[in-house]
Order: C-alpha cells, then structure tokens, then sequence
C-alpha cells in the first residue's frame, strides 16, 4: 500500500508560462517547488530530507482521481532532486502531484574499519567488536567521529574503547585507541579498571560512558567513564563479589551487551549476574558514580525447571519512556525462556509484560521467541525486539508488543537452517532501530554463508528483506585466522548515519579480529 506523503497543486497555466519558481511547502520528508530552466523546460523539484530516499512521484488532475505513477528518481547523495515533466502527465485546470514510498536502497557492504592483526593476542587497537557504535560530529558532511568498544586484544589483550575519525582524506578514517584496560591479575581475575567491555558506549557531552563485563576490584566488572579525547578515565562503579555458593551480592555482577542510558545525569543499566536472587539487576548509578542503587533484584530461578516470576540474566541495555524503563531478561519467567519487563526510574511498580513461551524440546520451536537479548526500540506505544532463539523454526524472531503487554505479535521467524546455512538469517543478538517506518538489525548468524545477515523488515511485519549476507570465512594459514573482506557474526544494532547505515562485526575481516562495516544508501 503506497504511503501519501504530501501534495502540490500547479494549475497547467502557470506550468506552461512561469519562470518564477512557486513553492508549496508540505509537511515532512518533501517539499515540492516548480522552476522552469530555459534549455529544458518546467521541472518539479523535491526536496529531501534523508539523503538516499528514492520518491515515486504521482500526478493526477483532482484529489478524487485517478493517481498516476508519473516520475521516479533515485536520489543518490543529493538533498534535490529534479523531475522532468512527463507526457503522462493528466490534462485538465489542475495538476496534483504527491509523492509516495520513498524506500531506501543499499550499497554493497564495504569496510569502514579492519582491526589489525594481533600478536600474543594484543595490539593497539582492539579485537573483537560486540557493541554497536556512537556517533559524533559532523553527519550531514560525513565528518563525523564514531566511538566503541572492543571485547578483545588492545595493550593488555582485555579490550578497548576507540575512536575512528576522519582522516585527512576525503573518505578516509584514523582510528585512535582512547584506553585500553589492563589485564587481570591471573589467580583473582580483579583489576583496577574492569576488562572485555562487550557493549555500545554512550555519548555525553564530551564524555563516553560505558560497561566491562569483567575485572574490576572483585572481577565482577566495571561502570567507567572516559573523555572523547581519551582522557580522564574514571570508575564510576565496580561491581562487589558473588557469594562463591549462592552466586549472590547485594548489586549485580557481570554486565554484558549493556549500554548505558542517561537521565538527568542518571546512568540506568542492567546486570546479567548477581543481586539478591543470583538472577541480575536492574540498576542506578549517578554521573559521578555516587548513589548507586538497585532498583529490581530478579528472583531466584528454580533450580529444575529453570523458571521464575520476573525473568533473569538481562544481557541486554534498557529504554527509558517518561519514569519508565522498558527491558528483556534473557532466562526465568513462566516458562525460563525470558521475559519483556517494565520498571520506573525510582525502582517501583516492576511489571512482567511478556512471558516467552516453552519450545518443543524436540524442534527448539515456539510461536513467540526465546532468549532475547536484544535492547528493545519503541515507537508510539509499541515495544519492538528480538529473540534469539524459538519462534517457527527455532532461530529467532522479530516481535512487537504494547508498552502494557498486550498485542503480542510475532512479526517474523528465521527460518530453518541447513549446515548452518539459510536464506535470511538466523540468532539475531542486536537490538533493531527505526528509521521511517522500518525496522533494520542483524543476524548474527545463518545467511547463505553461515555468518550473519543485515535485514529491514516493515513495522507490520510485511516486507522481511535480507540486505545484505556476510562473507564465508577462509581459512589463512599465514595468520591462523579466519578472514574474509567485511567481516562475519554481527552481534551488534546498527547506527543510521547520513549516507548508510554502520555497524560492527565480531569476526573476520582480513586480519579476523573484526570490522567495522557500512551499507551506503545507493
């Protein structure tokens, strides 16, 4: 069904005489004018406002006729765009023009960024990419700065924070290692500044806030903090020692794949460990690091079926709407195969909104998902995400869900793989973004070589497309790496930048320690 985005009225009179542009302004994304160039005659002119839209323009001679597909374009790396007057164009004391659909079309994949070949499985700027990336700058022109973190390698082979920025050549970029954290001390598995950060960073000011999963004075991981210039690290919090039986603390432990979000110089964030029940927090950390406070402890599990009330593990970031924090923890629920969950910002009325359903033990299937990973995205009032495992075929699903819980829908399954292979995608980790009514994540595995998948599906669920598929790994006898061009298992969501989208892959690339990657709109 063709989207109406705005309409232009040009009396033909004034199509046939005027040199003087006449201008209608519509609501967003296009705004139409009419110029007249001697050499060419009258053009319609659209003016965009994402580079990459592709318009299908639309003309008819009253708003109760007949519309016709008149005019395409698309738009490259240009804001205007410029429509020459087509014979199909309909008579009469008026002429509509509308434009409809504008679909964003992909590029290849290309390499933003290789990480380099490690040795004693160090280097200077990181292995292992599993978080996404934060943007700074200059977008519009492209000079932007794009910041994360690597789970691997760096000085002291326990990760980094880096920077690429724009190289002194059109198009070209410099990484820059900001910090790399010291290695653990190898009995303890403490340190003084956490280690294997695994998550996208946040951007404030001119400061990077951000997770280790690991290290840290008890080596249950680290809350940090770090200057855009590389400066002024600081721990904001280090996460304090699991009771060696009972696997609990009194604030979490181990916070994997979580990003950060801020509110009123408040850090909002999750565990994957630890707490009360052993199961995870849900946590609170100021700016500074003062006034850290758990604000949900999730329950214990069963220890034979693996279920509880609220659900456990969150491995993922959380979203904040108003006071209240949305979120998925992976295990636990009814049925411990992770649940959807609400929560204010002050720790008060927690709310189980979805129960993931059992799965065959046979097929792994399910008709909702398991296992989701993913930090969830909201539009209006619906929640959407991914689970990791289950749905139709057992390898994931996209879903959606009412910030109340209701209206569950399963918008896609993976489907089935064989050797590891399929036509879309399987295991999606990422978390989606919302660009114009579509969603766009990955797969960190399946595709039709194994490695992963880049895929855009409609908010309704229609309209599934696998983007692009990630290279088959070869193995390099020279490196002992696996290698390919742009990278492989895509843990990571993406980041919609002016002329693409970017993101993060975790393996390959041609050293195999991973790559940042593009896909350019066309």
């Amino acid at each position: 069904m063709k989207n109406r985005i705005g309409n232009l009225a040009i009396p033909l009179a004034l199509l046939a005489f005027t040199s003087v542009p006449a201008l209608a302004v519509v609501s967003p994304p296009t705004a139409f004018r009419l110029i007249f160039e001697p050499s060419i005659g009258p053009i319609i002119q659209a003016i965009g406002t994402h580079r990459g839209d592709f318009y299908v323009l639309e003309a008819s001679t009253n708003l109760s006729g007949n519309w016709n597909s008149v005019l395409t374009n698309i738009a490259g790396s240009q804001l205007v765009f410029n429509f020459s007057y087509s014979s199909q164009i309909p008579q009469g004391p008026e002429v509509f023009f509308r434009a409809v659909d504008t679909t964003l079309l992909f590029a290849p994949l290309e390499p933003y960024y290789t990480f380099p070949a490690t040795v004693l499985e160090t280097n200077n700027d990181g292995a292992s990419p599993q978080g996404g990336l934060v943007l700074s700058g200059s977008p519009a022109n492209g000079a932007f700065a794009a910041y994360g973190t690597t789970e691997a390698a760096g000085v002291a082979g326990s990760g980094t924070v880096f920077a690429l920025l724009p190289g002194v050549n059109f198009g070209s970029v410099t990484a820059t290692n900001l910090y790399s954290f010291t290695a653990p001390d190898p009995i303890t598995d403490t340190n003084s500044d956490g280690a294997n950060p695994s998550a996208e960073l946040l951007l404030s000011g001119s400061a990077l806030y951000g997770t280790a999963e690991y290290g840290g004075s008890d080596g249950d991981g680290t809350i940090f903090a770090v200057n855009t210039n590389g400066v002024g690290f600081r721990v904001l919090h280090s996460f304090t020692a699991l009771d060696s039986n009972t696997g609990t603390n009194a604030d979490g432990a181990d916070p994997v794949f979580v990003q950060l979000i801020l509110s009123s110089n408040i850090l909002y964030g999750t565990t994957s460990a630890g707490g009360a029940g052993g199961a995870g927090t849900v946590f609170s950390v100021n700016t500074n690091g003062s006034d850290f406070t758990v604000l949900h402890s999730f329950a214990a599990l069963d220890a034979t079926t693996g279920t509880n009330c609220d659900g456990a593990n969150p491995a993922a970031g959380l979203i904040l709407s108003g006071n209240t924090l949305f979120g998925c923890a992976y295990d636990g629920g009814s049925f411990g195969k992770g649940t959807v969950f609400a929560i204010n910002t002050d720790g008060c009325n927690f709310t189980n909104l979805h129960d993931f359903t059992a799965v065959d033990a046979t097929t792994e299937t399910n008709n909702d998902g398991a296992y989701p990973s993913s930090t969830l995205v909201l539009s209006d009032n619906t929640l959407f995400g991914t689970a990791y495992e289950g749905g139709t075929h057992g390898n994931g699903t996209v879903f959606a869900l009412g910030t109340d819980g209701s209206n569950f829908k399963d918008l896609y399954s993976f489907t089935t793989l064989d050797a590891e292979t399929n036509s879309d995608g399987a295991n999606p980790i990422a978390g989606l973004i919302l660009e114009r009514a579509k969603l766009y994540g990955t797969a960190s595995f399946g595709g039709p070589n194994g490695t992963g998948t880049v895929f855009a599906i409609n908010t309704d669920g229609s309209s599934f497309t696998n983007l692009q598929s990630f290279a088959a790994l070869q193995y390099d006898d020279t490196s002992s790496q696996y290698t390919n061009s742009h990278g492989a298992y895509p843990y990571a969501p993406l980041t919609v930048t002016p002329t693409g989208l970017i993101g993060t892959a975790t393996e390959g690339g041609m050293n195999g320690n991973g790559v940042v990657f593009t896909l350019g709109f066309q």
